[in-house]
């Protein structure tokens, strides 16, 4: 068994088809179905059915896929540590939305050396981009939910129901779920962690939302909620003065802000750095010598 051998499962896995992964290596298709057959006959295991031209992978080749992909990742960082000279880290980072709007650029101007390359996106396409090895560590307002996905909370949150000032609701004491019934909401994009957690919410209320936009732009968001178009719910952090936030008495809107890393990840120096910038920061927001917003 070689790393090669494994690279060449794991694409097929992803794939499903053995020209097709054929094609993305660079490689002859017989390359490909005999890597595969000799994975197979070493293992004694079949790793994948292959019906009607099609391929599916087996509960053996299963479990092989998540020990290859955590191999390949850790060869991946073992090159990339080692590749590092006597000069300092840079760190690839990932931040979802929120977080890039609300707390990065803070965090960022705390950090010496060479800035992070960062990459901004909802929660779930970070968390696929460090389960490939593609990032270090995020920030993320979202859960994350591969078991191989370690989670430090450190910044307090909450979400509220944002409007104009002058909207009827804006009056109106206490509010619950069941006041978004017939509202238009103005939603974040499908992945992101503060639509997740009000989509569970609003489910096990059992209230259907009128969706009248989907937008990953906060700021697009923003501006659609003062043109009047509808109601968002979003951080209390990105609330700006001309709208205000409601609390939702029925709606579990406290969350955190949390550094996620692989658990198989070598914690370098310049990762622990910014781990304790973010701490150091969250800390000085609790002792009220930071702003909030």
């Amino acid at each position: 068994m070689t790393l090669r051998m494994l690279e060449i499962f794991v694409k097929v896995a992803k794939l499903g088809n053995m020209q097709q992964a054929a094609r993305e290596l660079y490689i002859s298709a017989p390359s490909v179905s005999g890597a595969v057959a000799e994975l197979e006959r070493e293992l004694g295991q079949l790793l994948f059915e292959r019906l009607s031209r099609r391929l599916y992978i087996t509960p053996q080749g299963e479990r092989l896929l998540a020990y290859a992909e955590r191999i390949l990742n850790l060869y991946s960082e073992m090159n990339r540590q080692m590749k590092v000279s006597g000069a300092a880290q840079q760190l690839r980072l990932g931040a979802t939305m929120t977080v890039a709007a609300s707390v990065l650029v803070e965090l960022l101007k705390k950090m010496p050396g060479p800035q992070p390359v960062v990459q901004v996106a909802n929660t779930a396409h970070i968390e696929r981009l460090l389960l490939s090895g593609d990032l270090d560590m995020a920030l993320v307002e979202g859960r994350v939910h591969a078991q191989e996905l370690v989670e430090q909370p450190i910044f307090a949150d909450d979400l509220l129901l944002c409007c104009p000032r002058e909207h009827p609701l804006a009056k109106c004491r206490p509010l619950h779920l069941r006041t978004l019934e017939g509202q238009p909401l103005l939603m974040r994009e499908a992945g992101s962690g503060t639509r997740e957690k009000l989509e569970m919410a609003l489910d096990m209320a059992h209230i259907k939302p009128q969706i009248l936009w989907e937008c990953g732009d906060v700021s697009a968001l923003l501006g659609a909620v003062r043109a009047g178009f509808g109601l968002t719910v979003i951080s209390r952090r990105l609330i700006p003065p001309d709208l205000i936030g409601l609390c939702l008495v029925d709606f579990p809107g406290s969350r955190h802000f949390s550094l996620v890393y692989h658990k198989d990840k070598m914690i370098s120096p310049v990762m622990q750095l910014f781990a304790k910038i973010c701490r150091d920061t969250a800390q000085e927001e609790q002792t009220g010598n930071l702003p909030t917003k």
